[in-house]
């Protein structure tokens, strides 16, 4: 088959490689760094609205306090 890049020196398995190690940085990136932002919002947001309910006073300091956390993290 033909290479789409102008180099010859590449192979196909070394372009196959490549595209695989930048579909595990990926992988990676949402393990390490969007994974856990997501957990967090969700479940702080769910104790937000959960303390709304029976406690709306201690809604707002858990929430102000989770925003607090979340913007110095």
């Amino acid at each position: 088959p033909k290479l789409p890049l102008p180099d010859r020196s590449l192979r196909h398995g070394d372009l196959v490689s490549r595209l695989t190690a930048d579909v595990d940085a990926l992988d990676n990136a949402f393990l390490v760094a969007i994974g856990p932002w997501m957990a967090a919002l969700l479940v702080g947001g769910g104790m937000t609205a959960l303390l709304g309910v029976f406690l709306p006073g201690a809604a707002l300091i858990y929430g102000m306090a989770m925003l607090g956390a979340a913007l110095l993290v």
